[in-house]
């Protein structure tokens, strides 16, 4: 479809083949936004097309995932192809229940993504992983806002890789934290590294 720009699902159950079949046109898709909310329940493989059809897409700026169940192999072919991507803003809200690896890789994408400007994350429950992950790749990351809020239960260390994170990213110029529950850890190594923060 030439003029088509935004794709919504809602609590639709699609076959697998419709993430494999997506990967073979989506270079040539014109897709500025996709929006998923819940109804998903695919294999690693289908979800691995997914993420690369989501990095091939050269117009797709805006990725919202709701209540959506990923497997794993969506975030570690997202880390693969996030380089490719276009995307500008990625809001994930709720549903995401993954292990260590799954979180490092989700981080690193989101460094890696060199168009990425918004992170919005809302009562998703990540693992320590993310934090330590995007501790060690924060000065790659281009990304200029983060909206967090809510739902956030994760160790002292996590929560000191967080602050660090935050003060390392270069283009870093707003954070919103709303209703999030960070350890003491957080605050107190966001008093030492303070200086380095761009944020305004």
């Amino acid at each position: 479809m030439p003029n088509l720009k935004t794709l919504e699902l809602e609590e639709v159950s699609l076959p697998e083949g419709f993430f494999l079949a997506l990967k073979i046109p989506a270079s040539e898709a014109r897709l500025e936004s996709i929006k998923h909310y819940g109804g998903l329940d695919i294999s690693a493989a289908a979800s691995e097309e997914y993420a690369k059809s989501i990095c091939t897409m050269p117009n797709l700026k805006t990725l919202e995932l709701g209540e959506v169940n990923l497997p794993e192999g969506f975030f570690l072919a997202l880390k693969t192809s996030a380089s490719e991507a276009r995307l500008e803003s990625i809001k994930h809200s709720g549903g995401l229940d993954i292990s260590a690896a799954a979180s490092e890789a989700y981080a690193k994408s989101i460094c890696t993504m060199p168009n990425l400007k918004t992170l919005e994350l809302q009562n998703v429950n990540i693992d320590d992983g993310f934090f330590l992950a995007l501790k060690t790749s924060a000065s790659e990351a281009r990304l200029e806002s983060i909206k967090h809020s809510g739902r956030l239960d994760i160790s002292a260390a996590a929560s000191e890789a967080y602050a660090k994170s935050i003060c390392t990213m270069p283009n870093l110029k707003t954070l919103q934290l709303r209703e999030v529950s960070l350890p003491e850890g957080f605050f107190l190594a966001l008093k030492t590294s303070a200086s380095e923060a761009r944020v305004s």
